[in-house]
């Protein structure tokens, strides 16, 4: 079992050394397929220990919409200025209703991922995000009319 000392003693690894919970209700809306910053989304984080996890989980409320039968989106985490979550496509969330003449369709979407905290400079933490078709005046939204909140949860484990 391995021991990691923080100044105040030892603790075992996989020890939640702190959590930050950041939550944000700022539309967003974007109709290109390239990378946006969802605004609000975006805050500072500083790890206690270089070798630690940081584990990062969003739950973000997301709206696609198009004046036809298909369209969706996809928001990734991004930490320090590189995507850590990318989907390898803008379609992670899509919706595909045939012959429908608009669509409109709202739900919850949840991603976690992993990183080496690398060292325990302060981190910047936020969202991105980017749709799926423009065509036929297709768009993605987050936090639709700033009614929804969405969350960030970063919690630093000990290795």
């Amino acid at each position: 079992m391995a021991l990691t000392t923080l100044g105040y003693g030892a603790m075992q690894a996989g020890t939640v050394l702190q959590t930050s919970f950041h939550t944000f209700t700022t539309q967003t809306s974007v109709t290109a397929n390239s990378y946006a910053d969802v605004g609000g989304s975006s805050f500072t984080f500083t790890p206690k220990l270089a070798s630690s996890l940081l584990h990062i989980t969003a739950s973000v409320h997301c709206y696609t919409y198009r004046s036809s039968n298909a369209n969706g989106g996809t928001y990734d985490i991004n930490v320090d200025g590189s995507v850590v979550s990318a989907a390898g496509t803008a379609r992670e969330f899509y919706v595909n209703i045939g012959g429908a003449s608009n669509l409109y369709c709202f739900s919850r979407q949840d991603k976690e991922v992993t990183v080496s905290a690398s060292n325990t400079s302060a981190k910047t933490i936020k969202l991105q995000m980017k749709n799926y078709d423009s065509d036929d005046s297709g768009g993605f939204r987050i936090n639709d009319g700033a009614e929804y909140k969405s969350t960030i949860k970063v919690e630093e484990i000990a290795q």
